[in-house]
């Protein structure tokens, strides 16, 4: 419970400065297209605090693509696990495979199998899933 409050205060702190609104911005912070606009701004850590206690407000993978880049690979790993099972293109592995561990993106290849249809479509994204999950792709 701590960790939260240490949160909420540090982004009312830094949302005052980035807003110039002051108060509890928490709020505000916990909107995903607020999230989205605001990352480059806030440190990392503070960042993945905030995206973990909003898990369940992304809404697509595209949400979660946007900010990435902004928070820790671990952060990245758990929230895009929420999509890993889900009907994703290959672009959307291609965006996000960068960020995110192995394990979650071989779960995402398994999930959009169908959309493979040559050796085009998996060089993209080889570099980032197991050596195992390219062998089972590559043999069906």
């Amino acid at each position: 419970m701590r960790r939260n409050a240490d949160a909420s205060s540090r982004a009312g702190n830094q949302c005052k400065g980035i807003t110039g609104t002051g108060g509890d911005c928490k709020t505000i912070l916990t909107q995903v297209k607020m999230l989205i606009l605001i990352a480059p701004f806030i440190e990392r850590k503070l960042m993945d605090e905030l995206v973990e206690e909003n898990l369940g407000k992304f809404t697509s993978i595209q949400e979660l693509v946007s900010i990435v880049p902004f928070i820790s690979r671990k952060t990245a790993s758990q929230a895009a696990q929420l999509f890993a099972d889900q009907n994703l293109t290959l672009e959307d592995i291609v965006s996000i495979a960068p960020f995110v561990n192995r394990d979650i993106v071989d779960k995402m290849a398994i999930a959009c199998q169908h959309n493979i249809k040559n050796m085009q479509d998996i060089i993209p994204f080889a570099p980032f899933v197991s050596r195992d999950m390219l062998q089972q792709i590559l043999n069906r």
